[in-house]
């Protein structure tokens, strides 16, 4: 046995528990998004294409929309965990030179993964495959983000984020109600590394 055969085996062990957790978190995510679809889907507001006010459109179909986006990453996501999780304990080039087939297959029915062909490593196709799937729901919630900062804008008006009694929203301007949550989620996507070619140039939200 190579250390290949423990480290991808242990790695996609844990990729495919991660995926588990966003998978449970997007799924909530997508449920929210519907009911507040249904809540709102007669209240009127603008539809505005390049910034700009075009035609009339409603909250509700706003959130439809962010939903049926997040449905599909949850489809990817899904995909992706499948992907991964596989193991493999079959030898430094994949021919249980030295290791019984029966070892790996034990191993991995005890992790919950389905023994797979491999090399000296586990194909990186399917490691690919997870970050695609978390970069995708990433970018969708950083859309909503800036959607949510846009139409909290002062010149703007039509959406803003609660504040509780006593909150400010800057030190120095304590008039201010800046989307604090809103930034987080849109900086939080840079922080995780999604390549800027998928935020389309967009940076972290400073909060001032």
């Amino acid at each position: 046995m190579t250390s290949s055969d423990v480290v991808d085996t242990a790695l996609c062990a844990t990729l495919t528990q991660a995926m588990d957790i966003v998978i449970t978190e997007a799924i909530a995510l997508r449920d929210a998004l519907t009911r507040r679809a249904v809540d709102s889907i007669d209240i009127p507001i603008t539809g505005r294409t390049h910034g700009m006010h075009a035609e009339p459109t409603t909250f509700g179909a706003k959130f439809a929309l962010f939903a049926l986006q997040v449905q599909r990453d949850v489809e990817r996501a899904r995909h992706a965990r499948t992907s991964i999780a596989v193991g493999k304990l079959s030898g430094a080039v994949g021919t249980f030179s030295n290791i019984d087939p029966a070892v790996e297959k034990y191993v991995c029915s005890r992790l919950g993964l389905e023994a797979v062909p491999a090399t000296q490593v586990i194909a990186r196709d399917r490691h690919a495959e997870v970050l695609y799937a978390c970069a995708s729901l990433g970018t969708a919630i950083e859309q909503f983000a800036l959607e949510v900062r846009h139409l909290a804008r002062s010149e703007v008006g039509e959406a803003e984020e609660s504040f509780t009694v006593g909150q400010k929203g800057s030190s120095a301007m304590p008039h201010k109600r800046n989307p604090f949550s809103r930034n987080d989620c849109a900086g939080s996507v840079g922080t995780a590394g999604i390549p800027a070619s998928r935020t389309r140039g967009r940076r972290p939200l400073a909060r001032a």
